[in-house]
């Protein structure tokens, strides 16, 4: 099981939100900024204080470093909407460039234990030295706290707060939701404003984003390995009148069940197959990619 070093969100599926606060989903890269973490118990690198959400370091340049504030930061790295490959293409190098120019940290939360400057990372208790921003915080901030102190800090060229509001009634979160989309965003965020951060995927964390379907055309299937060994472990489907194939996943173990011919990938699909070669079936995704692939496609059986 992979470590998870940020606070993970899930699904939004018609849960109590009165009051909660809500931001715009970014499509960047989760980061976490812990200044002073140059040597590190769980990489075996100089660390810049800049992590992935797994604990791996992101080698920004020191300029950029430089901007950020001397506090723990939870966020994002963000270049614009629409901008996710973009943004990947420049932090997951292993050599910061001047390309760094166009990233911006942008910040959502304060993972911090004031007392005592530590985060917990499951294994170590790593100290972050020289943490002073009120006297009068002496436990976890609960996220309403967090984001007044958050929004106290100042602002620059590559670093800004992601702004909070607070849902004055669920029946708006479509229209903010629509509203976001119509700007090319991704969707939304709502967090529990009595909540706190931790290091692990929470119900107080939620992710709200479009839905959209599309019909695809069956071609083939891949076989299953591990648990779905001997069984369906994908199909491979076109969007019709294109040459864009991709995997489908999302089935249930009864719709997995295929005859196998001891081959990693079939387009002869066996008379007892649910889904034959040249069906039509209705698949849902976030949203496609520049190659005009379906994003988090799964079959959708209703």
């Amino acid at each position: 099981m992979s470590r998870t070093f940020t606070m993970l969100g899930q699904p939004y599926v018609d849960q109590r939100v009165y009051g909660w606060y809500v931001s715009e989903k970014l499509d960047g890269v989760r980061a976490l900024w812990l200044p002073h973490t140059k040597d590190v118990p769980w990489c075996d690198e100089i660390s810049t204080g800049l992590f992935s959400r797994d604990g791996k370091v992101y080698h920004a340049p020191d300029w950029w470093i430089n901007q950020l504030p001397n506090v723990p930061l939870d966020g994002e790295l963000w270049i614009d909407r629409g901008g996710f490959q973009d943004t990947v293409s420049v932090v997951k190098k292993h050599v910061g460039t001047d390309a760094w120019k166009y990233v911006k940290f942008m910040a959502f939360d304060m993972p911090v234990k004031m007392e005592a400057g530590i985060i917990n990372f499951r294994t170590k208790d790593i100290k972050i030295p020289e943490l002073s921003l009120h006297p009068s915080i002496t436990k976890p901030m609960i996220f309403r706290v967090a984001n007044i102190v958050l929004n106290r800090l100042e602002e620059n060229r590559n670093f800004e707060i992601v702004k909070q509001t607070r849902l004055e009634h669920p029946d708006k979160l479509e229209g903010m939701l629509q509203e976001v989309v119509s700007k090319g965003g991704e969707g939304l965020m709502l967090r529990d404003p009595d909540s706190v951060w931790t290091q692990a995927r929470v119900h107080t964390l939620l992710k709200v984003k479009p839905v959209n379907t599309m019909e695809v055309e069956v071609t083939g299937y891949y076989y299953g390995a591990g648990k779905y060994d001997g069984m369906m472990g994908a199909l491979e489907v076109a969007i019709p009148n294109t040459n864009r194939l991709f995997k489908l996943s999302g089935f249930t173990d009864e719709e997995r069940k295929v005859p196998s011919n001891g081959m990693p990938f079939s387009r002869s699909l066996h008379d007892d197959c649910m889904f034959k070669v040249g069906d039509r079936i209705q698949i849902s995704y976030r949203e496609l990619t520049r190659d005009g692939i379906p994003k988090e496609a799964r079959y959708n059986r209703s």
